[in-house]
């Protein structure tokens, strides 16, 4: 039974290295498996540190971990060396995982590569020292070691991992900057001139429009429990492992949890019973469909729980188009998307096992002609609508997140390239575009420039791009510089997610958008989107009820009193959240889904305007 699923942990992995072609040093093998085993841990981390004992020193943790791999391997010249100078660089306590610290480990490790400790050796130190250094709990660093280390072998390839690189995934960007390969690809464009920019005009007053629902970010868990803890010190709580919730710890609530928690069943099946009582034109869905439990998964899990999902979907939605985007956490390990430049070990399309099952599931209501692409590298291009071609883009692929892009930085799987003959042919038939896609940007920089030219070529032919992953309500505008006078060309809609997972701090509720389209006049249709309405469930309200009922959270016209939802009128809305206290307040209490109330001040203001505009080369 479908509503049974319980997606089972994953086998131990056991980190081995066989002989790889290459010039690769034994020295090299271990230090690019200890620097990418403490990488993984952080990849599987929740963005705070949980504070833990340190009554054990990290020499008796590292030993505990090792167990008798350890043999005659003197630990202890290393653990306490380690530990006296990571307390100094703390000022004489451990005050949790800061830039120098992490520096002052990596630099140490080298002392360990140039011994003779074992692969499990240099293992069990990974784990010891996630302990010790509080970047997660013992049970979630453990796992999180065995879910990273099958990636190792295919990234030492490329010698990607540095201290830089760590410290930047472990601490952030005011630490250090990733080492991205430098990229010797461009795009080709045709000769065509680009034509003259040409704002879209909203259609006139009364016109009829067609109706899309907007879903982003399920991030379905099979395993949360009502009345479980809610805070239970871990990346994801609410779920049966944790147990239940203590006297004095908050509790799993049965629809949701406004913790660090996912999405219940029960609550995505009302969520799609509910809506699929209503109807629509397109349904469109930017992906994120496992849960944030990143430090436990496997292949087979990823597919189970996708399938489940778009089993589900296509029981409510069997006659209505459903149009993915692939999300990052849909990759195994998360975020890490491997080109399909090869992997020559093992598969031409080492990602074959997950783009294959979407796109046999996908092409439920998609044409058997993406099933191509999608089996590439999880993108397509379908006329949806008669005049109306929407292209969807496997976003991963431009994140730094993503490991092997930062080996590999191309263009993977030719998406961009493909990309650009899909908008060609799209301009040359005058017909209108959609962008969706998962993430709101691209963060690898030669990558994102790319990209960012091939939304400057064909802007004039983009109504909208539609997209998710933040699990809060935006809304994106980008310029052209290139244009006299830098104008707006281009609008971008952040779907606020399903999931109520959000940060330590809070979570959120539950929301959508339904998005009226200029779609019902023909030839004249520019399939912009004319307005929408955002729509969320009180999850304090569903738990005093014991029911959930959706509720209209905000019409974007009237909430923000706009003429239209053209990129110029979103501008003219930016401009005055700087000077207009209430209308930025109002803004941000939408972003976060009508959950919690935050006073936005000028220097928040001026930060929601920054994120909100984005500018394309400006040659």
């Amino acid at each position: 039974q479908v509503d049974s699923v319980r997606i089972q942990p994953p086998i131990s992995l056991c980190i081995c290295l066989p002989a790889i072609v290459g010039p690769i040093s034994g020295m090299m093998l271990r230090c690019g498996l200890s620097v990418l085993l403490l990488a993984g841990v952080v990849a599987a981390r929740s963005p705070f540190l949980h504070p833990q004992s340190h009554d054990e020193s990290l020499e008796g943790i590292w030993l505990r971990h090792a167990g008798p791999v350890a043999g005659d391997f003197n630990m202890a010249k290393f653990a306490q060396r380690w530990e006296r100078d990571m307390k100094r660089a703390r000022g004489g306590r451990f005050e949790g995982l800061e830039c120098d610290t992490c520096k002052l480990f990596m630099y140490a490790l080298d002392d360990l590569i140039r011994s003779e400790a074992t692969n499990d050796v240099i293992n069990a130190a990974a784990v010891a020292v996630c302990i010790y250094m509080e970047i997660e709990d013992e049970r979630v660093c453990g796992m999180s070691v065995k879910e990273w280390g099958p990636t190792v072998e295919f990234l030492l390839e490329y010698d990607l991992f540095s201290v830089e690189d760590v410290c930047f995934d472990l601490v952030g960007p005011d630490c250090t900057q990733p080492k991205i390969h430098a990229a010797n690809w461009t795009l080709e464009f045709p000769s065509t001139p680009r034509p003259a920019y040409t704002p879209l005009e909203p259609p006139p007053a009364g016109t009829p429009t067609g109706r899309v629902l907007f879903l982003s970010d399920i991030h379905l868990d099979v395993y949360y429990e009502e009345g479980s803890n809610s805070v239970c010190g871990e990346p994801l709580c609410c779920r049966v492992a944790d147990g239940k919730a203590k006297h004095d710890q908050p509790k799993a609530w049965k629809f949701g949890s406004l913790y660090e928690c996912d999405t219940p069943v029960v609550s995505l099946k009302y969520v799609l019973e509910e809506l699929s009582q209503q109807q629509f034109d397109l349904v469109v869905f930017t992906g994120d469909v496992p849960p944030h439990d990143v430090y436990n998964q496997t292949q087979e899990s990823q597919i189970r729980i996708i399938s489940y999902v778009n089993e589900l979907m296509y029981t409510h939605f069997p006659d209505t188009p459903v149009l993915n985007a692939i999300g990052n956490h849909e990759a195994n390990p998360v975020n890490q998307f491997i080109p399909p430049f090869s992997d020559r070990h093992s598969s031409p399309n080492p990602m074959q096992w997950l783009y294959q099952v979407l796109a046999d599931q996908w092409t439920h209501w998609l044409p058997e002609s993406t099933l191509s692409t999608i089996a590439r590298g999880a993108f397509w291009s379908w006329e949806a609508l008669p005049g109306l071609q929407v292209i969807s883009i496997n976003s991963g692929y431009g994140q730094h997140e993503d490991w092997y892009m930062r080996a590999n930085n191309s263009d993977a799987a030719g998406m961009l390239q493909w990309m650009i003959g899909e908008l060609q042919a799209v301009e040359d038939s005058g017909k209108r575009a959609w962008i969706i896609s998962h993430h709101p940007e691209m963060g690898l920089g030669h990558y994102n420039e790319q990209f960012y030219k091939v939304l400057q070529r064909y802007s004039n032919s983009i109504s909208v791009w539609l997209n998710g992953h933040t699990h809060t309500d935006n809304t994106f505008i980008w310029y052209d510089p290139t244009y006299p006078g830098t104008p707006p060309v281009l609008i971008g809609h952040n779907c606020p997610g399903i999931t109520t997972f959000h940060d330590e701090n809070t979570g959120l509720n539950i929301g959508y958008h339904v998005l009226h389209v200029d779609s019902k006049r023909g030839a004249n249709s520019t399939f912009a989107v004319v307005d929408y309405d955002a729509f969320f469930l009180n999850l304090t309200k569903a738990e005093e009820v014991g029911a959930l009922q959706w509720e209209l959270e905000y019409n974007a016209k009237e909430a923000y009193d706009l003429p239209d939802l053209t990129p110029a009128s979103y501008s003219d809305l930016a401009d005055q959240f700087l000077v207009n206290e209430t209308l930025v307040n109002k803004y941000m209490y939408y972003k976060d889904k009508a959950t919690v109330f935050n006073f936005c001040d000028s220097a928040c203001a001026q930060n929601t305007v920054n994120y909100m505009k984005r500018y394309l080369p400006a040659n």
